[in-house]
């Protein structure tokens, strides 16, 4: 919950319903912090970085924790986000969740579901530190060739929106084998649809 993700603590819970002690981020800022590195923190949300709904209020109720996390400045901090196209509560897009129906919401929409717009509008930095969509092959697979390219739409609308914010993303990711595969081959050569999509987009930015 968010107050382990806070504080941290015997609270975490495994796949199992059982607990296990977790670090809390007030505690990772003040050891980084203590070791004299004052670089930009990304700091994730719940559910793999997909749940941004209390994130302003815990993050801006650091600088007033008890020992031994107080102290801590809220400078270079920002959010990192995962947004993923069958993450169809916060998408709306098609996938194997909804039984592979429904229409993809656009770059607004996608952040507000996943409350990055309030933390936008509270004035932290976000940075989709994972993104990505799960056609990246000829073969469509599950999705047919029109879902195939309402994905691709998907992308570029959410990137274009955080383009018109002045945000930052990066897709998943400069590898062959772990998906959604980006990359065909290291030399950069994207996959169809979500690397081509995205390697079009990068290219058609302002320069």
């Amino acid at each position: 919950d968010w107050n382990c993700w806070l504080v941290g603590g015997a609270c975490a819970q495994d796949y199992d319903g059982g607990t296990y002690t977790a670090v809390g981020m007030a505690t990772l800022i003040k050891t980084i912090r203590g070791a004299g590195a004052n670089n930009v923190l990304m700091l994730g949300g719940l559910g793999y970085s997909s749940d941004f709904t209390h994130w302003v209020a815990k993050v801006n109720s650091i600088p007033t924790l008890a020992a031994p996390n107080d102290g801590i400045s809220l400078t270079n901090i920002a959010a990192s986000w995962h947004a993923y196209s069958n993450q169809s509560v916060e998408t709306k897009c098609p996938s194997e969740y909804d039984g592979y129906s429904g229409t993809c919401a656009n770059g607004l929409y996608t952040a507000t579901n996943y409350g990055i717009t309030g933390v936008l509008a509270a004035g932290f930095p976000v940075v989709i530190g994972e993104v990505g969509t799960e056609v990246f092959a000829s073969n469509t697979g599950s999705y047919s060739v029109a879902q195939a390219n309402m994905l691709d739409t998907w992308l570029d609308n959410l990137l274009t929106y955080m383009d018109g914010q002045n945000q930052s993303y990066i897709g998943w990711d400069w590898n062959t084998s772990a998906p959604p595969l980006l990359l065909t081959n290291f030399d950069g050569t994207p996959t169809p649809y979500f690397g081509a999509t995205y390697k079009a987009h990068l290219l058609a930015r302002p320069k």
